[in-house]
């Protein structure tokens, strides 16, 4: 078994959308394979930089974290508030992690 050394968790900010950008990407490349069209992909990959961005930048109810290992993000994940008549007072919105040698970000030191 090979040793993983630990990642450290941190709230995101907004030095962090590329890596998580490509985090995500990788991420559901990995779970959704051929089931998602090529075009598709190639789509998501042009605006995920963008999109994180803004919300890393305007977070409005939600929160986002990544896991970072030896200055890679490896993982990321984000609660938003649902409100005061929501069953749950966070929702989970995506959760996402790589292996150290697949995630492609590098964390701000």
């Amino acid at each position: 078994m090979t040793d993983i050394p630990p990642a450290r968790i941190r709230p995101a900010t907004a030095l962090d959308a590329a890596a998580i950008a490509r985090a995500h990407v990788q991420a559901r490349r990995e779970t959704y394979g051929d089931r998602i069209p090529q075009d598709v992909y190639a789509e998501r990959e042009a605006n995920a930089e963008g999109d994180w961005q803004q919300v890393l930048a305007d977070p409005g109810a939600t929160m986002t974290w990544v896991a970072a290992r030896a200055g890679e993000v490896v993982g990321f994940a984000t609660a938003e508030a649902a409100g005061p008549r929501e069953v749950r007072p966070l929702r989970c919105g995506c959760c996402m992690s790589s292996p150290p040698s697949r995630a492609g970000g590098r964390a701000p030191t």
